[in-house]
């Protein structure tokens, strides 16, 4: 099934149907799949412990521990919960049998294992964790030892990225049926590790249940249909390739405007028209091809441009508060990309939200804090589910929306689209500003608000891990990842 995560009503589905239709013993299957995985990569000299919880995921962790002491493999047993399931229970007299040793509290250190794998909570996590839980999380994370996480690493849902209080930080994570998005967004990240998926059943012999919430699907640009970019016709000029005007480059803020300039022209706009708020901004030759225009004169002519960008370096002065009040107010069927200070304006002033709302054809790019402004709440209610804060402010501001930051988020009409390129070295200024640029000429060139999202943060993304490969994740620029967009469009729209 490429390129597509199911839900977790859709596991239990398919879990339900494997186990009463066809009669498969799936904790059987899923045990010998990690006990397999183990034999494959790991030394049979380990010490390991299986960290066992209540549930299935315990049950899992059990049929692995009794496949490697078979194997040959030092092998200990933790139950970490009371009243386990009667199968769990079950396996672990089987365990016994075979002289494996269950432990019955928290060894003194760790550290003295080599393998920890944990079976402790599953996918079905939906509660805080206690004390106790929290403080053996903080044992493993802090035993040097390496870790194999049994379906999601404990206290990480897979599927929206939350952590539940704390969360074991894994060095792979096998997990089962299907791929999860959780695993590529927010904290997620940082504690999957190395990921393996396995399917246990073959899918095709399954009917999937329609998912109840809106379909994740991974940004691929196998799903985006960028041809229109592609220039095929000589009987061609600037205004074939669309119009974009930016406004923005209030005092002290100058450079955000001519880096999301520049990324507009570079990615391929006929005309790049710069609409500065601050009266002393100058001209820089460096790119003499960016264009200027007054504020009074860009609200006189918002029907020449094929699409208005409003936010970068824009500010929150009364001149910023104007300009933004003033072309809420147009009745206009431009396209707009809203980012940075006018989306705070926009959360700040109950008259620009609910201008703001009604307004068609338009893509907000908040990051996290920016999110929480528009929303109400905190960074952390945000990053602690990134989807619901994304449904969240689709619905409120009737956006194509997307969400910054480690696994940058996407929603149209249809769905929500996990981005997966990228890395650390765009944590630096005006990433955010190059990024609305090479949107906005994406959707100048025409391609709709949607693709041209998913197109602008796929390659966005794409060129950060390109400069890694020869630079190193420090000191990459945001005026660097415009030239590499460049070169990677090209790449992919004519090699």
């Amino acid at each position: 099934m490429p390129n597509r995560f199911l839900s977790i009503a859709q596991i239990r589905h398919i879990e339900a149907d494997a186990i009463n239709k066809f009669k498969l013993n799936l904790m059987d299957i899923a045990g010998s799949k990690i006990a397999l995985w183990v034999t494959k990569n790991r030394p049979k000299r380990d010490r390991v412990i299986v960290l066992v919880g209540r549930g299935n995921n315990g049950g899992d962790g059990v049929i692995a521990a009794i496949n490697l002491l078979k194997a040959g493999y030092a092998v200990s047993i933790l139950p970490v919960a009371r009243n386990l399931n009667p199968t769990t229970e079950s396996l672990i007299n089987d365990f016994v049998e075979l002289k494996g040793r269950v432990l019955t509290r928290v060894p003194t250190s760790l550290a003295s294992y080599d393998l920890i794998i944990d079976a402790i909570i599953g996918i079905g996590i939906t509660y805080q964790l206690d004390t106790k839980l929290n403080n053996l999380i903080d044992l493993v994370n802090q035993s040097g030892s390496f870790v194999l996480s049994v379906d999601t690493p404990t206290g990480l849902d897979p599927f929206t990225g939350e952590v539940f209080g704390n969360a074991i930080r894994a060095g792979h994570t096998i997990t089962f049926i299907s791929d999860k998005p959780g695993f590529y967004t927010g904290s997620g990240i940082d504690l999957v590790g190395k990921l393996s998926i396995e399917t246990l059943i073959n899918l095709d012999d399954f009917d999937i249940a329609k998912a109840i919430t809106p379909e994740v699907l991974a940004n691929d640009l196998s799903i985006i249909d960028y041809s229109i970019l592609v220039r095929k016709t000589y009987n061609t000029n600037k205004g074939t390739f669309g119009t974009v005007v930016i406004v923005g480059g209030n005092v002290g803020m100058h450079g955000a405007l001519y880096l999301a300039g520049r990324s507009a022209m570079l990615c391929g706009s006929g005309k790049v028209i710069l609409c500065p708020l601050d009266k002393s901004f100058a001209p820089d030759m460096v790119m003499p091809e960016l264009m200027l225009s007054k504020p009074k004169d860009v609200l006189k002519n918002l029907e020449q441009y094929s699409v208005v960008v409003v936010g970068p370096g824009f500010g929150e002065d009364q001149v910023a508060i104007n300009f933004l009040r003033k072309i809420l107010k147009h009745k206009t069927q431009n396209k707009f990309i809203f980012d940075a200070d006018a989306l705070n304006l926009i959360a700040k002033n109950p008259e620009l939200e609910s201008q703001f709302r009604i307004l068609p054809n338009k893509i907000i790019t908040p990051h996290p804090g920016e999110a929480a402004r528009l929303l109400k709440t905190t960074v952390i209610e945000i990053n602690s589910n990134r989807f619901k804060a994304l449904n969240n402010m689709y619905l409120q501001f009737n956006s194509v929306t997307l969400i910054k930051g480690a696994g940058s988020l996407i929603k149209d009409n249809d769905n929500v689209y996990l981005n997966q390129t990228g890395n650390m070295a765009l944590s630096n200024a005006g990433q955010g500003d190059t990024l609305c640029g090479i949107i906005a000429a994406f959707v100048a060139q025409g391609m709709d608000l949607s693709s041209a999202l998913r197109l602008s943060v796929f390659l966005h993304g794409n060129a950060a891990e390109y400069l890694v490969n020869s630079i190193g994740y420090n000191g990459i620029l945001a005026s660097e990842i415009a030239l590499t967009v460049r070169n990677l469009l090209n790449k992919l729209l004519y090699s």
